[in-house]
């Protein structure tokens, strides 16, 4: 079962592990490969560290540009929901 962006409050998202992230981001079918997933996992991006993250952020740990654009969307879209 999906779970949607709207759902997850502030609490929640900023004690998420990095595997819990990832499995949150696999749900959202964002189409991240191995490569993207490897990276968030090197970096240790937790919850509370991916509410934070831009643009700029993803492509200084070295994304490719659509996944760019789609993690950005994605850490925008949690973060304006939970606030």
């Amino acid at each position: 079962m999906s779970t949607s962006t709207a759902e997850h409050d502030s609490y929640l998202v900023k004690n998420w592990d990095t595997e819990t992230l990832i499995l949150h981001l696999e749900e959202q079918s964002l189409k991240l490969d191995d490569d993207d997933l490897g990276i968030l996992r090197n970096e240790n991006i937790t919850g509370q560290d991916f509410l934070d993250m831009t643009k700029e952020d993803f492509q200084n740990y070295g994304f490719k540009e659509g996944p760019v654009m789609r993690l950005a969307k994605e850490a925008k879209a949690l973060k304006d929901n939970t606030k």
